[in-house]
Order: structure tokens, then C-alpha cells, then sequence
């Protein structure tokens, strides 16, 4: 991708510290985007979501942990849909809730 194609695309460009959930297909699984990969310029597909953490109150790195935990799998696998490609909402996504 050129430069200037890379400047005009607004959305899924990640950040230090961005958390990607797959939507699509393998549905919940994460990532962590820190300083331990490799590459500087990443964007996501369509089939993945950012988390991206508004507060410096919120540590990355036990909110990655927490969304690993087996209650929230437990959860997104209950909000996901579709038989031959399951799915999540970003809907589901906007709404969903950690309690700690």
C-alpha cells in the first residue's frame, strides 16, 4: 500500500497498546499489539475490531488478560451468530461489560 493510500484510510490503523478482536470466523480471539512486535505500520481487516483503552487509569496489559479470561470467551461465544462463518456485532462489542 502507498503512502498517500495509507494517510487517506481513516479507520484500523493500530496503535502501541491496541487490542484486536477477531469478529469473523474464529470469533473472539486476541491480540496485543505492543512493543514486542516487529512492525511499525499495521492495519486490521474487516473480520476485527480495536480495543483501544480511553483512560491512562486502565492498564493494557490486565485488561488483555481479563479478555482472555474464560468468562468473557464464555461470553462473546454466547453473543456470536452464524453456523458456517459465526460472527459478533459490533453492537454486541459496544455493550459488552467487564466486571472486575
Amino acid at each position: 500500500m502507498s503512502q498517500s493510500k495509507d494517510e487517506s484510510l481513516r479507520k484500523g490503523k493500530l496503535k502501541l497498546n491496541d487490542i484486536v478482536l477477531t469478529t469473523r470466523g474464529s470469533v473472539g480471539h486476541f491480540a496485543y499489539y505492543n512493543e514486542s512486535v516487529n512492525y511499525q505500520h499495521l492495519r486490521i481487516n474487516s473480520g476485527m475490531v480495536l480495543i483501544r483503552c480511553a483512560s491512562k487509569e486502565i492498564d493494557t496489559n490486565y485488561l488483555y488478560s481479563a479478555l482472555r479470561s474464560k468468562i468473557v470467551q464464555n461470553q462473546l461465544a454466547s453473543l456470536s451468530f452464524g453456523s458456517a462463518q459465526p460472527q459478533l456485532t459490533v453492537r454486541d462489542i459496544n455493550n459488552f461489560v467487564i466486571r472486575h
